[in-house]
């Protein structure tokens, strides 16, 4: 009786690790071909991509428990079997990612329909939508830290070689992923406050050149003020730099260095120091002068950022100028338009 309950376990076993890398290696195509999903603004297929990945790893995973957990894990300690516990260690990441992918399509749709119903002029409260999806930023947080821990756990020898390049490249990257979450999850009530969620909020956009080199990124051709409560943007006023500085009415001595170009000192010239709290802080003070509100933060862009936000959100169409903007022509267009 041993040796049959022995002879259909090691059985059970050749079979996982023969069959095993065929399941996993389609269940992790899956999972890339729903990440080029999210990245192409595709959030039902990346849902159904990661849901296909999650239900064929799922079905190894019960393979892998019929053999007993304790048993797989002891597998790497032998030379020949070793591949049953790397292979056991990789499937219940890629389920993890899997479940942290569905959780994340769900939350990317949406912010698309919400995006959709911005569009059509609905009222939209960011806060709320943060608030309604927090409890999935913190189950992804877990799904995430367990895969990076089961990842951490596979022998790299055991995986075939053409995978394992993508292998350490994905096991580097997570724990960025990660740290990047759980910093801001942590850091949620600053979040909220930012939001307007803890009483109204006005902040002093900064729009830098940086083809004119100055102290904080750029020179400063024009501002915005917004105004945000309770995660709703009341207004976002842009307006170019020289309007305040006309509004000035006192003549303000600028830094010795300034002075050989202009005998007065004013908004567009008040990022003057590399330290971006300071010049943060002139910034406020000039706009106060001009008449503007006091504000509660400073926010500056440069057309690099823009580049950086498209590169995100992809193309954007704006049919009231007849274009569509996207990284790669949103400087040339701008360069253009001023």
């Amino acid at each position: 009786m041993i040796v049959l309950f022995l002879s259909n376990y090691i059985n059970k076993g050749l079979k996982i690790k023969n069959d095993g890398p065929v399941k996993v290696q389609k269940a992790f195509a899956e999972i890339m071909m729903a990440k080029d999903s999210i990245k192409n603004g595709n959030f039902e297929e990346s849902y159904i991509q990661f849901n296909n990945a999650y239900q064929g790893l799922n079905k190894m995973t019960n393979e892998l428990n019929g053999l007993g957990r304790i048993v797989v894990n002891s597998t790497k300690y032998i030379p020949y079997f070793s591949k049953i516990s790397s292979g056991s260690h990789l499937v219940t990441a890629g389920n993890d990612i899997s479940q942290a992918g569905i959780l994340a399509s769900k939350m990317l749709k949406a912010f698309k329909n919400v995006k959709s119903q911005s569009d059509q002029g609905q009222k939209i409260s960011y806060l709320k939508l943060f608030q309604n999806n927090e409890e999935n930023l913190k189950k992804i947080s877990v799904l995430l830290q367990d895969a990076q821990n089961n990842l951490d756990d596979v022998n790299v020898d055991d995986l075939p070689e053409k995978d394992r390049v993508q292998f350490i490249a994905v096991r580097k990257d997570l724990p960025q992923i990660n740290s990047a979450l759980n910093t801001f999850l942590s850091e949620e009530h600053i979040f909220v406050d930012i939001l307007g969620g803890n009483g109204p909020r006005k902040y002093l956009f900064l729009f830098q050149n940086n083809q004119e080199m100055r102290a904080t990124g750029g020179f400063i051709g024009s501002y915005g003020l917004l105004n945000i409560f309770n995660g709703n943007v009341r207004q976002f006023f842009i307006d170019g730099i020289y309007n305040p500085d006309g509004q000035l009415k006192n003549k303000i001595v600028p830094p010795v260095p300034i002075q050989k170009i202009s005998a007065s000192w004013s908004l567009h010239d008040s990022n003057w120091w590399p330290d971006f709290p300071t010049s943060a802080e002139k910034a406020i003070w000039f706009y106060e002068k001009t008449g503007g509100p006091t504000v509660d933060g400073v926010i500056a862009i440069t057309p690099t950022v823009m580049q950086k936000l498209l590169k995100l959100t992809g193309p954007i169409d704006m049919p009231k100028y007849g274009l569509t903007i996207n990284e790669d022509n949103f400087i040339p267009t701008v360069q253009e338009q001023i």
